[in-house]
């Protein structure tokens, strides 16, 4: 496998292909992993190889440089029997032309909108930056053995814009136990956050990033404070490039009191973060599945999502949470919705686990050794 990024950044790709090994290996199969070097940090695990990358700035994360020796040596001495990359770009492009050398089967997970992307490189105007990415990801797919789409709207995406390479739909499962709460983690994460156990938290986390969209969220909560009664709380997890931006409209829109940044934590403590909320909300609209809205359903929470790709495919619109337009207004109306009516929301807590359920890691594993299997024949 190759990703241009992956630990000891968090996201939901490095999340998607820890699980996804983990239960590879489990299954018997030997698993290597090409990922960037990061400074100021050692690897420990002899089955993950790191490539130089430009070490920018935090937070922007380190550019692998292509590896094409490096990569080469890799393929020679691991003799894969198949090769998966989880972008198209850098470490993927250069992979893609080793295998073919080699004739390696090779495997492309569509992990991300990448055209809702463009805004990272403002040299060129938005819409036709967004044309160029789309064109140059399509023609990279033409050249794969495969494609695995995290979920169905992405598959459609693809479908829509007339692709003949094999699609798979294959989710990136999860494991619904580790996301178990408890009274005693709820009381003590509250607790850390100067929350009352009377108020009703609403939460989201990521990465803090432009195409998260997270300015929607705050905004739709500066209207739902208008339109209830009950106490109220937003806490946002997570650092990124825009947290800057957003804790500024934070204060602009009077929101200082009733939200709360926690910054970065490991995924390791996303049990504990889950566990404090009441209601989960997500903005995105560059989501291929949506990793944070099902730990937050694994968790008991009701989901209120925008109707993007991703989204869509996660919460089932009134069973385990609701759907809303990307706008302010709907979406603070859904959040009222829930907030206003008890039984509402405990019919959507009720079958938030069940549906996290349908996602196990062990299934989506299996699926994606059938396809391996399929293409090594």
């Amino acid at each position: 496998m190759l990703s241009n990024h992956f630990y000891p950044h968090i996201s939901g790709v490095a999340t998607s292909i820890t699980r996804t090994t983990r239960n590879l290996e489990k299954l018997g199969h030997d698993v290597r992993l090409i990922a960037p070097a990061f400074p100021n940090f050692t690897e420990t695990n002899p089955k993950i190889y790191r490539v130089p990358a430009y070490p920018f700035r935090p937070p922007l994360i380190p550019l692998p440089y292509p590896g094409k020796s490096f990569i080469a040596q890799v393929v020679a001495d691991f003799q894969p029997d198949i090769i998966h990359t989880h972008q198209p770009f850098l470490l993927g492009k250069t992979a893609l032309k080793i295998a073919c050398k080699n004739q390696i089967p090779f495997v492309f997970t569509h992990h991300a909108m990448y055209e809702q992307y463009a805004h990272y490189a403002p040299f060129l105007p938005n819409k036709i930056l967004q044309k160029i990415v789309i064109r140059r990801v399509m023609r990279f797919i033409k050249k794969v053995s495969a494609v695995v789409a995290p979920s169905q709207s992405v598959a459609n995406m693809l479908w829509e814009r007339k692709i003949q390479t094999p699609v798979f739909v294959i989710p990136t499962g999860i494991n619904s136990q580790f996301f178990n709460t408890t009274p005693e983690t709820r009381a003590a994460t509250r607790k850390a956050w100067g929350i009352s156990q009377d108020e009703t938290v609403i939460i989201s986390y990521a990465r803090l990033a432009k195409e998260k969209n997270f300015d929607l969220l705050l905004r739709a909560f500066a209207q739902l404070l208008k339109q209830t009664k009950q106490p109220l709380r937003f806490v946002l997890g997570g650092d990124g490039p825009a947290r800057k931006s957003l804790e500024e409209l934070n204060i602009k829109l009077g929101l200082a009191k009733k939200t709360i940044f926690t910054g970065y934590f490991p995924h390791t403590e996303v049990v504990n973060f889950l566990a404090g909320g009441d209601i989960f909300a997500y903005g995105s609209l560059s989501e291929t599945q949506g990793l944070v809205t099902l730990e937050a359903l694994a968790a008991g929470l009701p989901a209120v999502v925008v109707d993007a790709p991703g989204n869509r495919d996660i919460v089932v619109d009134g069973v385990c949470g609701l759907i809303t337009q990307p706008n302010a207004s709907d979406l603070s109306a859904k959040l009222a919705k829930i907030v206003n009516d008890t039984d509402l929301r405990l019919r959507l807590v009720g079958n938030a686990i069940p549906r996290a359920n349908e996602f196990s890691e062990e299934k989506m594993a299996q699926k994606m050794v059938a396809l391996y299997q399929s293409l090594s024949r």
